[in-house]
């Protein structure tokens, strides 16, 4: 059974969901329900202490996925009216992280890219932001808004169906 400890309290992952209980309360504990944890996670993820960590989003990592669910994932770039697929890395709600060592783009750039997962599909503005060797990471500018974290619809139905899914192969 895995588990995390932060002071007194202890996340158990089982079969069916997680318990959690406090160790300085002995016989206190909850158990909560897989169908459950996507609401709590959606809950928690929401709540950014002062002086935490700003990232936005949850990186999906896409290496750890079953090859069936791996295989629903799609990522394409648009580069002079082409389509070129690569293999995506990770994911998160403002950008993505892939592999392709011939894929030939420019840092600080912005190309049209398409994210597609089952029967959802999200095409969205990326922009270059780091290389190591074969892999590139984008940013999605447009999840922004005034600072404010407000991503299209297509790409939040894109992004919470990969989530909901990695989340399910971990507590099964």
């Amino acid at each position: 059974m895995d588990e995390i400890k932060v002071d007194d309290i202890v996340i158990q992952k089982h079969d069916s969901g997680l318990t959690i209980s406090d160790n300085s309360q002995p016989g206190l504990s909850i158990d909560l329900d897989s169908n459950n944890l996507v609401e709590i996670i959606d809950f928690l993820s929401s709540h950014k202490p002062g002086g935490a960590e700003q990232r936005n989003g949850f990186r999906v990592p896409l290496e750890s996925l079953c090859a069936a669910t791996k295989s629903n994932f799609r990522f394409s770039i648009e580069l002079d009216g082409e389509h070129i697929e690569a293999t995506a890395v990770d994911v998160s709600i403002t950008g993505i992280l892939i592999d392709h060592a011939e894929l030939r783009v420019v840092a600080g750039e912005s190309y049209s890219v398409t994210l597609e997962y089952q029967d959802k599909s999200a095409t969205i503005g990326a922009t270059v932001v780091r290389f190591e060797g074969s892999r590139i990471s984008f940013h999605f500018p447009e999840t922004l808004s005034d600072g404010e974290l407000e991503p299209p619809e297509s790409l939040m139905q894109v992004y919470r169906a990969l989530e909901t899914d990695w989340l399910k192969e971990r507590v099964s």
